[in-house]
């Protein structure tokens, strides 16, 4: 078969044979006719917000968009459920873009509404 008949997998799998490349990819290659559908869902927060992937924060201004995210991310930083849904804890970057003037409210805010924390957050 000719090399500009084969689908884009078979070729570059072909030059990498050739050359005798041994060098690992840093991502698999995968046929187009192999991909699935996967049934499996990975969370962070059960429901809401993937593992893997992206979320949108929309709406009018001054609806509490900052809040929520500052919400979710204490939330997935302490490992706390997320009202009722399970949270897989983890890392977390917070970066206040946009009312960063209102920040010392929004803390003051959460710190109210959420049982005192034992010890010392895992980023201080």
């Amino acid at each position: 078969m000719a090399d500009s008949n084969l689908g884009g997998y078979e070729r570059i799998k072909n030059a990498w044979q050739a050359n005798g490349t041994k060098a690992k990819l840093r991502f698999a290659l995968v046929p187009f006719e192999d991909i699935e559908l996967s049934k499996r869902r990975s969370y962070l927060v059960k429901g809401l917000i993937p593992h893997q992937g992206l979320i949108v924060a929309w709406g009018p201004p001054k609806c509490g968009k900052s809040f929520w995210a500052f919400d979710v991310a204490m939330h997935v930083a302490l490992g706390l459920n997320y009202r009722g849904h399970r949270v897989q804890q983890g890392a977390v970057l917070y970066v206040a873009a946009e009312g960063a003037s209102g920040q010392g409210g929004r803390i003051a805010a959460w710190r109210s509404r959420t049982p005192p924390l034992t010890g010392r957050p895992p980023w201080s």
